[in-house]
């Protein structure tokens, strides 16, 4: 067994892969692997990595399994102690993975985070929250400047999966990422909570930076975007709300977020209740009741959503 695999999961990245590659080779030691796990990109991601980086092994997985699929390849074939995912648009900065090991000193600790900026220097993220019963998330520091105030490490709700650190003992433990969340989005963020769950901590560490480009795959604030990000959140919160929070909580307060949403956001939602009503809520809810209960709520959602004056 090795110290840390460094998977690195890529879709259609030859623009900011060598980027990613070179800065995580610089860094890693003898004793550390990097990975890089292809989703079927139609690009020259995979020559690339051939080409130059002779010493990453390479999984082509022959289709987009999304982040979570392609995730679980490589820490399927991992051999490191600690498991390292990075999104292939983050330029880790010098000590970074040093101090990523270092921060699981303690045993109880099972995820780590980094803090990550904007190109410009600003927070993007360094930790976050989940805003409750919508399951909406908060990166903290969101667009401020890197100033000092975001420098103190400790638990948090969830870290982001484009720098998110595993030991394997937690993996052994709780599974792998739920491969439901697809393409992305919200996959890091229940497996934060279901470690949780298990007695792990989960903690943000201000000494592991980074540059992250962020959702360069799908484009930031697009509808595709949108509809992705929301279907994530509705799983989400279907997975870590009981029934009675579902019904009494939940699909009040969606209503309400679904009716002071902008034009391009009601019709992302739109989308995603559909989605999550054929699929997701016959896969994870069992008990009929509450079952027709929650389609009922999201049927109303579904309408609101269609209303020409919402459109």
């Amino acid at each position: 067994m090795c110290r840390a695999s460094i998977i690195v999961v890529v879709w259609n990245g030859e623009q900011y892969l060598a980027n990613c590659l070179k800065a995580v080779i610089f860094q890693k030691s003898p004793n550390d692997e990097v990975i890089v796990v292809d989703n079927y990109s139609l690009d020259n991601s995979v020559r690339i990595v051939r080409d130059y980086y002779p010493e990453v092994k390479i999984i082509e997985t022959g289709c987009n399994l999304g982040f979570a699929g392609g995730a679980n390849a490589g820490i399927r074939v991992a051999q490191g102690q600690f498991l390292v995912l990075l999104n292939q648009d983050t330029i880790m900065c010098p000590g970074w993975l040093d101090a990523l090991i270092e921060a699981f000193n303690e045993e109880r600790i099972g995820i780590v985070g980094c803090k990550l900026l904007y190109p410009n220097g600003t927070i993007q993220h360094a930790g976050g929250c989940i805003r409750w019963p919508l399951g909406l998330p908060d990166h903290f520091g969101y667009g401020q400047p890197d100033d000092g105030r975001w420098d103190k490490p400790g638990p948090v709700d969830y870290v982001t999966g484009a720098a998110f650190g595993i030991r394997r003992s937690v993996v052994e433990q709780i599974g792998l990422f739920d491969e439901g969340f697809w393409p992305g989005y919200y996959e890091e963020v229940d497996y934060c909570f279901r470690a949780r769950q298990a007695g792990w901590e989960i903690i943000y560490t201000p000494w592991c930076i980074g540059i992250h480009m962020e959702s360069v795959s799908l484009g930031k604030g697009s509808k595709a975007y949108l509809e992705a990000m929301h279907r994530g959140r509705l799983r989400f919160v279907l997975k870590h709300m009981n029934p009675a929070q579902l019904v009494e909580e939940f699909l009040p307060a969606e209503e309400k977020y679904l009716l002071e949403s902008p034009p391009l956001l009601r019709r992302a939602l739109r989308h995603a209740y559909y989605a999550t009503m054929l699929c997701t809520i016959p896969e994870l809810l069992r008990d009929l009741k509450v079952t027709n209960q929650v389609l009922l709520g999201f049927s109303r959602l579904y309408s609101l959503a269609l209303e020409e004056r919402w459109l």
